[in-house]
């Protein structure tokens, strides 16, 4: 059951939300969602695949946190057992030393980071060239600024 407990991040009466990465990923949440709701008193179950969450909302007067937990676990134990051998089945180190799951997510992550750095380095080598007079320098640092920006253009094309 502890198990179970350390993908919840939110536990309050009424609404659980859990964060797994097999939720990531579209066939292990069809195979779960009729299991899940139809847990007798579960009013709905939102699943978000690009979060890799479970928002679950429940009436705590038919079915209690630890019912709830109880008819979970069969279909946690699924979801742990879709990650069989997957690296995503590793847990990482957070900050505090403590376990969490991976996040299949996380070189994406970098990715962002990395476009997003060079991105302020090199307006700021831009515009400092630019104001000591490094012609050659600026038309450079300014030609790879367009370049990662439209890089970043790319990746969020969809919200642009």
């Amino acid at each position: 059951m502890l198990h179970l407990l350390r993908y919840v991040t939110s536990f309050i009466d009424g609404r659980v939300r859990l964060r797994h990465p097999a939720l990531y990923r579209h066939e292990v949440v069809a195979a779960i969602r009729p299991h899940v709701t139809a847990i007798r008193g579960v009013m709905s179950a939102e699943f978000n695949e690009r979060a890799g969450s479970l928002l679950v909302l429940y009436d705590p007067a038919l079915l209690s946190r630890e019912e709830l937990i109880r008819q979970a676990l069969p279909w946690a134990q699924y979801l742990d057992g879709c990650l069989q051998g997957s690296p995503a089945a590793q847990p990482r180190r957070d900050r505090m030393g403590e376990s969490e799951p991976a996040s299949p997510r996380r070189g994406r992550n970098c990715w962002r980071k990395t476009v997003n750095r060079g991105m302020l380095a090199t307006l700021a080598v831009t515009v400092g060239s630019l104001a000591l007079g490094g012609k050659r320098v600026h038309t450079a640092a300014g030609t790879l600024f367009l370049v990662l920006s439209g890089l970043h253009a790319w990746r969020y094309r969809r919200s642009l």
